[in-house]
């Protein structure tokens, strides 16, 4: 079973950031697949790590991107947590990495994510449905 299941209710309404959300909870459920089949050895954290990384950062950027392009009024805030997320991971990537760091990046990746398309993305939605149509 998936760490995270992509539901409907997470739907921003903005199709390519949907897309991007969706791949990135298939990159965390990859993750925490080889954790559980404890496939997975110190490299094997860093390869992973570093492809959520940028990843990541691509989402990230796109989203910035759309803030600036109309003009979001929320989009300072909304990137500063960006920011925030980027400055952790940066941590993680810096840090020795065990068997138990992997656990302690899985949450934050899990509780983050989820977290933040479920507050801080749908928060955007109504914006971005004014502004962009189908």
């Amino acid at each position: 079973m998936p760490l995270l299941e992509w539901k409907d209710d997470y739907s921003v309404g903005v199709e390519e950031f949907d897309r991007q959300h969706k791949k990135m909870f298939g990159l965390i459920n990859g993750l925490h697949d080889k954790m559980r089949e404890k496939i997975m050895d110190k490299n094997d954290l860093e390869k992973l790590l570093a492809e959520l990384s940028a990843y990541a950062e691509e989402h990230l950027k796109t989203e910035e991107k759309y803030f600036a392009l109309y003009d979001y009024p929320q989009k300072e805030a909304h990137a500063k947590t960006h920011d925030t997320y980027r400055e952790k991971i940066r941590d993680f990537m810096a840090a020795e990495q065990d068997h138990f760091a992997s656990f302690e990046i899985m949450d934050f990746l899990e509780d983050w994510w989820l977290g933040h398309v479920i507050t801080m993305d749908k928060a955007y939605e109504p914006f971005f449905k004014e502004k962009i149509k189908p």
